[in-house]
């Protein structure tokens, strides 16, 4: 499958996106949403942002139509979610903050 989504423009997710089942950064290997955690279906749009040139931002999430911004909102919204987790990794552990942080 070549890698039509790497020019960061909105794209049509085909059935062949879903079919791979070890997209990074999500538990299961489905391909989800960087912020919001939805699992994308063939058919939704989806946009692939390059953030790994911004410190701390975490590494280019995928984001639906509801989640999508520019490229400074998203990478905020990263570092906000990753202080988040650390917060709730410092006050209950590494096992219970994963199974509260479903992303």
């Amino acid at each position: 499958m070549a890698a039509d989504w790497t020019n960061q423009k909105p794209f049509l997710v085909k059935q062949a996106h879903v079919a791979v089942k070890h997209w990074g950064g999500s538990r299961d290997g489905k391909m989800r949403c960087g912020l919001c955690g939805e699992a994308f279906a063939a058919g939704d749009t989806a946009r692939w942002q390059f953030t790994n040139d911004i410190p701390d931002a975490g590494g280019n999430p995928f984001v639906c139509v509801a989640c999508d911004g520019t490229k400074e909102q998203i990478c905020e919204e990263l570092r906000t979610m990753r202080r988040e987790y650390g917060r709730l990794k410092g006050i209950l552990g590494r096992h219970l903050a994963d199974e509260l942080w479903e992303v």
